[in-house]
């Protein structure tokens, strides 16, 4: 039986719009240095530290959730969100100066470059923490923008990372359609059809 033309033509793929990496343990392997972090702030508040394994399979943001797993008092952290950030980022911070990339990270990046495929980072680390390791590892030209924390307590007390990358996102396709000039009633599907060519990483 012959095939018709309907059966050998191929969908042609869309473009990528833009590659969302996030940043602790899938740009830097970090791990170890955030759980020795985390365990610090723990145990300032009364809690037992879990093994890394247990922290692998539970860490959880807003971290006031995880150290509540963990025996600290929830009232009391919920009363010094300050204390908790300033405790994780000075136990953290010093730790940063021989993180390492995690492997084949620096191989993808040069690939979207040279292929010319926008790339961001959405973090609920701290916009300097990340901004600062990206420029000591010799990263910062491989992404468009960084989207992270201003205040060091903020991952302890919230999820914001959909919010912000919402934002982001309506940004671009604002840009988009003004740069398209496309009739009002088509550009919901241009809003859409850009959403569905952005890719997120995170491990």
């Amino acid at each position: 039986m012959e095939k018709t033309g309907r059966d050998t033509v191929k969908k042609k793929a869309l473009p990528i719009e833009l590659i969302v990496f996030d940043f602790n343990g899938v740009i830097v392997a970090d791990t170890q240095a955030c759980k020795e972090a985390d365990d610090e702030v723990i145990m300032h508040f009364g809690g037992t530290p879990p093994s890394l394994r247990q922290y692998r399979e539970t860490v959880i943001i807003p971290a006031i959730q995880f150290y509540s797993l963990y025996g600290c008092n929830k009232h009391r952290l919920e009363a010094s969100p300050d204390q908790m950030g300033q405790i994780f980022h000075g136990f953290y911070g010093p730790r940063t100066k021989n993180l390492r990339t995690r492997k084949g990270v620096r191989q993808v990046l040069s690939y979207l470059q040279a292929n010319s495929i926008p790339a961001i980072i959405l973090s609920n680390h701290t916009q300097k923490g990340v901004e600062a390791q990206l420029e000591r590892l010799g990263l910062t030209r491989f992404f468009g923008a960084v989207l992270a924390n201003q205040e060091d307590y903020t991952s302890m007390v919230e999820r914001n990372k959909l919010r912000r990358l919402q934002s982001f996102l309506k940004e671009e396709a604002i840009t988009l359609i003004s740069a398209l000039e496309p009739q009002p009633m088509v550009w919901v599907r241009i809003f859409l059809s850009f959403l569905a060519r952005v890719i997120y990483f995170a491990f």
